[in-house]
């Protein structure tokens, strides 16, 4: 497990690096503690990000509008399976949408939110391997005082 763990953290360096230099600008210049300058970072990563999801979300709805005209081409031709795949590009075409919308913003976005999870891990430490930022452990609030480790009590997932 933690070899693919390494291929995908080598693959996603740039991004990890990227990710990484942020999170220490608001952790060191702005003085803010480990918590809030994940927040921060966050808050920033969804703002550059929200114009892909916006196109997501729009690309989702308008093939939402299609169903109806999908499931009539469907009754159209029970049988024929080409048919059926032919209408439904002419249908795409004559409304100018792309069935793979909604697919690609999310393609995109997740080396992001991957980069985020390995600076994190990488700024606590994993498996042996030393702490980049050791007062990370100590950097919490609430209940889940020590960032390296999951939340103990599944407040934050539930959430």
């Amino acid at each position: 497990m933690s070899g693919i763990i390494n291929f995908f953290q080598n693959i996603f360096d740039p991004v990890i690096n990227v990710m990484g230099v942020v999170l220490l600008y608001f952790h060191n210049t702005l003085g803010a503690p480990w918590w809030l300058s994940i927040v921060f970072l966050t808050a920033l990563v969804r703002t550059v990000l929200f114009p892909l999801t916006v196109k997501q979300v729009r690309s989702m709805r308008s093939m939402q509008d299609l169903k109806p005209d999908l499931d009539k081409i469907k009754t159209k031709y029970p049988g024929n399976r080409q048919k059926q795949q032919e209408e439904q590009m002419k249908l795409y075409q004559e409304r100018g949408i792309n069935p793979l919308g909604g697919c690609l913003p999310v393609l995109v976005q997740m080396p992001v939110f991957i980069g985020v999870f390995y600076v994190i891990r990488r700024f606590g430490g994993f498996h042996g391997t030393p702490p980049t930022q050791p007062d990370f452990h100590t950097g919490g609030i609430l209940w889940f005082q020590d960032l390296s480790n999951a939340d103990p009590l599944y407040i934050l997932p539930i959430l």
